[in-house]
């Protein structure tokens, strides 16, 4: 079956009539959490960053809030029984001008206080580099603005065969995500390449020493020592993160269906804020880190050897144990029950199976950063993660969908760009504008997703002409 075979069995899920698929039970409790106010010390933080921004970016201070928590408490916190890594791959899509940036700023803030900022990177340039910096430190967090850009220039050189520093980045990424638990395995090539950049940094520092400076410079050669020495070993337990910001124009096209099921954004969370013309919040003043949270980020990596400097960001392999609570481990079962079940509808239907089989590993790993800051991941940690984690798998697929058919069937393309829009209401207008497209398309979309029951429309008076708009829903 070829792509847009696969791909076209998703329209039977979301624009089809209820009788026509069959639903496997939901085995978890009712949702009663608030998914923009999430449990525990991820929850004050999340707080703490909408207090940053002003603008409302809630969707954003979330995944920010969680990604912050996993990188601080990553090395120094365990589950009973479990080798779960907290390390996450995230990305936010926000309109232009809408306040991504004080967002960005506030997850560089939170490693600044929690003294791990010589592990967070703004950029990626080669395959080599990110080896590097995970030889440097164990760690290796990327907070990188214009995210979109990034991707759109690894396609590029893929399709174009230029830019070789580029072409193994993504496998990298994934490698060293996956190996969280394990040994990261170089490359031969690779592998030569980095200890050539050790070896020519080595000789700068023994200059430099020989000239009299002395800050440290020793301690680094020490280090780039070991790590010559160890290097054929692999990299043991390889902590690699990333938050990426971007808007809708240049990274939704990156969504592609070899994109989400070979695994790089089908392992990420993709958050969506759907306004694009927030309004500001009146009287504004951004406040600064509370004494209690400051505290609570010290404890959370206080275990580990986190000290900034010469020192290598790393665990001590002391750590602090998380239990988890009889109820939450029904949940769990039942949460893997579900998307096993939902899993093989896929096989079936759309060929989006890995991707559904990996959310059990994200609620998994949600729970578990919700539970960072305390001594044991409770029920609340559980359901909240499983909702939060099961809408994420539902945007990617609809995204995917709509790139693909976006050729083939404009308005089956649209109706799925509706469905990833249309958060608490959105006008015609603003779809129109919003995707550059014809108003009779946008309306045939909507019409179409009236039909199969998926959304419902309002007539309003428009707040500025007085004339009357239609605001679409979700039903």
């Amino acid at each position: 079956m070829n792509i847009e075979n696969k791909l076209d069995e998703i329209h039977k899920r979301y624009f089809s009539y209820a009788e026509d698929v069959t639903e496997p039970e939901k085995k978890t409790v009712e949702f009663k959490h608030d998914l923009l106010k999430p449990p525990g010390l991820v929850g004050e933080v999340t707080d703490y960053i909408n207090s940053q921004c002003r603008y409302p970016r809630l969707n954003l201070a979330v995944i920010s809030a969680l990604v912050s928590v996993g990188n601080i408490g990553g090395l120094t916190h365990r589950l009973e029984g479990n080798k779960l890594s907290s390390n996450l791959f995230a990305f936010c899509v926000a309109g232009s001008a809408t306040g991504k940036e004080a967002v960005l700023q506030s997850v560089n803030d939170l490693h600044i206080e929690a003294g791990v900022s010589a592990a967070i990177h703004g950029a990626i340039k080669s395959e080599q580099e990110i080896i590097r910096n995970l030889i440097r430190h164990q760690a290796a967090f990327y907070n990188i603005d214009e995210l979109g850009l990034f991707l759109r220039k690894l396609n590029m050189s893929h399709k174009s065969g230029g830019a070789s520093y580029l072409q193994g980045v993504i496998g990298m990424l994934m490698a060293a995500y996956s190996k969280a638990s394990g040994n990261l395995l170089l490359s031969g090539d690779v592998k030569e390449e980095v200890k050539t950049d050790l070896a020519r940094e080595y000789a700068m520092l023994n200059k430099r020493l020989d000239d009299g400076e002395n800050a440290q410079i020793q301690a680094r050669m020490d280090a780039i020592t070991d790590s010559l020495n160890n290097i054929d070993k692999g990299l043991p337990n390889p902590f690699l993160s990333m938050i990426g910001f971007s808007t809708p124009s240049t990274f939704n096209e990156s969504v592609s269906f070899e994109q989400i099921t070979s695994g790089f954004i089908g392992r990420s969370i993709i958050i969506n804020e759907p306004d694009t013309n927030p309004k500001r919040k009146r009287g504004f003043i951004s406040k600064d880190m509370t004494d209690d949270l400051k505290a609570r980020l010290s404890l959370l990596r206080c275990t580990g050897d986190y000290e900034q400097g010469a020192k290598r960001i790393e665990s001590t392999g002391t750590y602090n144990i998380i239990k988890t609570t009889p109820e939450a481990i029904d949940a769990l079962d039942s949460a893997a029950d579900w998307f096993e079940d939902k899993a093989e509808e896929h096989t079936e239907r759309t060929g989006f199976e890995a991707v559904v089989r990996r959310g059990y590993e994200m609620v998994e790993k949600v729970s578990y950063i919700l539970a960072m800051g305390s001594t044991e991941r409770g029920l609340d940690c559980v359901e909240w993660a499983f909702e939060y984690i099961r809408r994420d798998i539902e945007y990617k697929t609809l995204l995917a969908y709509s790139n693909v058919k976006e050729k083939s069937s404009p308005i089956e393309s649209m109706a799925a760009k509706i469905m990833c829009s249309i958060g608490d209401g959105i006008t015609v207008g603003k779809l129109v504008n919003k995707y550059r497209a014809k108003k009779e398309l946008v309306e045939d979309a909507i019409l179409l997703l009236e039909t199969k029951g998926k959304v419902r429309q309002e007539t309003k008076t428009h707040k500025f002409d007085k004339k009357t708009v239609k605001t679409i829903y979700k039903v």
